[in-house]
């Protein structure tokens, strides 16, 4: 119910493993993450007000760094799904208004097992958690309160992971809380097995919806996109990982 045209039902095929945080990042590690690369951004705290609430408004590229930040602290260098920056030539770079530079299409490795942002198709599976229904929890949207932080319950900021039900995989906040960015340009979908979007474009995928929206915005299936360097104060990210190789993942 509600699809729009960007919808379209669609195979997928995963032949590799992966892993998606049972919840967003907090406030908590982000403000690690701050202290340990001398960032001093607040944007966040407004409405996220305290360390265990997902935190609200990093960029996509802020959202790599985050990545590399913790594979590296997790002491796995040499799994570094996105390259550091430095790597990248110049005129493939793009600087933002607050005078960094980023890689505009950041080249990423998913084969390698550090932490990175999930595909657009990985965080729908794991959201559906194999429904095929609006909702994970089915189709009946007044149940949505109890699976969602959203516009009708939320008084306008993050809430904790874990305080409202999780999806059928256990999964916190797939509906609701806050958007999460996805790897993927936003675009049709893809075609081929273990899809990672489009080669370019001008907006990344946001998915979940968020404290600020209503349910019908927030669908297992509904695709949303911003510009990477854009801040949202209704989104954040969810971390992801590939696993070893499986005999059978799909």
């Amino acid at each position: 119910p509600g699809r729009k045209e960007d919808e379209t039902l669609h195979d997928v095929e995963f032949t590799r493993p992966y892993a998606l945080c049972q919840s967003e990042v907090t406030v908590h590690l982000w403000k690690k993450f701050q202290e340990d690369t001398g960032r001093t951004d607040g944007y966040f705290e407004e409405h996220s007000p305290s360390s265990d609430v997902p935190v609200c408004g990093p960029t996509w590229y802020t959202s790599i760094l985050l990545c590399r930040w913790l594979t590296e602290k997790q002491g796995l260098p040499e799994n570094q799904c996105y390259v550091a920056a430095s790597t990248v030539p110049e005129e493939e770079s793009v600087q933002l208004d607050d005078g960094n530079t980023f890689p505009r299409s950041w080249p990423f490795r998913p084969e390698k097992s550090g932490y990175r942002l999930p595909t657009e198709a990985e965080w729908e599976r794991a959201c559906r958690a194999g429904t095929d229904t609006a909702f994970s929890f089915g189709n009946d949207e007044s149940l949505f309160g109890h699976y969602a932080w959203w516009n009708a319950n939320s008084s306008r900021h993050s809430h904790p992971p874990g305080t409202v039900r999780p999806n059928l995989s256990g999964m916190y906040d797939m509906h609701g809380n806050i958007f999460e960015w996805c790897h993927d340009w936003y675009g049709p979908f893809p075609d081929g097995s273990n899809p990672t979007g489009n080669d370019d474009g001008t907006d990344r995928i946001v998915r979940g919806g968020g404290w600020f929206n209503s349910a019908v915005i927030s669908r297992s299936s509904a695709r949303h996109h911003e510009q990477p360097s854009y801040r949202v104060y209704y989104s954040g990210c969810r971390l992801a990982r590939t696993l070893p190789p499986m005999e059978d993942n799909r």
